[in-house]
């Protein structure tokens, strides 16, 4: 993308968000990123968000592999796009890295389906957090899921919120129908730090979550809302 101050703009962060939103609604992780850093790389800021969007879906489907995800892809571009001016983006001074602002938050007023950024940061912390704790072996992972499940029947949340968490613990494209106070998110996550520190010991515990940690802050998801708000 192209360095100069026009890009700092809000409304194109709240385009640039949006994309990486309705990404995150079908692809995971790393792919996001890549995806992201193609849309990026072959974008004219100054038309339409709409234009180009058809052929963008299209060809990062078939760079990544999954040509049967184009029209899941295009729905969910679209989608985010129609809602893009309901994401706050905060005033950026000038010379400002947009990277260096307060997290982009989105008006709470946005339609069922379109996902928070701290829904979706938190989807990828638990996710990465279960990918590191997979690569223990022994059955680590699927302990850790049981557990998690056990956690979200105790939760006071509605059904809504539990499985969308649900989907989150099993992998699954979790789309948000329901969203979620930052506190109870914090509860959730404390649970299954404490429950990790009595399962594989303190230290080594929060290495699993530093590790998951770093993981999430390097993906787009991360860094569009940050993970500490969970692990604090």
């Amino acid at each position: 993308m192209h360095n100069n101050q026009k890009e700092f703009q809000p409304d194109t962060l709240r385009v640039q968000h949006a994309i990486t939103l309705g990404l995150s609604g079908v692809f995971a992780g790393p792919e996001v990123t890549l995806a992201l850093e193609y849309w990026q790389a072959n974008t004219n800021l100054s038309v339409s968000v709409f234009k180009g969007i058809n052929a963008f879906s299209r060809d990062v489907c078939k760079h990544l592999g999954k040509p049967e995800l184009q029209r899941d892809l295009l729905k969910a571009l679209n989608r985010a796009l129609l809602n893009h001016d309901k994401i706050v983006v905060p005033e950026l001074s000038v010379g400002s890295n947009p990277e260096d602002s307060p997290s982009v938050e989105l008006d709470r007023s946005a339609p069922s389906g379109f996902p928070t950024p701290d829904f979706l940061s938190f989807g990828t912390l638990l996710q990465a957090l279960l990918r590191r704790i997979e690569k223990l072996g022994a059955g680590s992972e699927t302990s850790a899921k049981h557990f998690l499940m056990e956690v979200v029947e105790a939760m006071a949340w509605s059904e809504v919120q539990q499985q969308q968490i649900v989907n989150i613990i099993h992998g699954k494209t979790s789309v948000q129908q329901r969203g979620y106070k930052i506190d109870q998110l914090r509860v959730f996550f404390k649970h299954f730090k404490a429950w990790l520190a009595e399962e594989h010991g303190v230290k080594p515990a929060e290495k699993l979550i530093s590790q998951a940690i770093s993981d999430t802050q390097n993906t787009s998801a991360g860094k569009a809302f940050s993970v500490l708000h969970f692990v604090s």
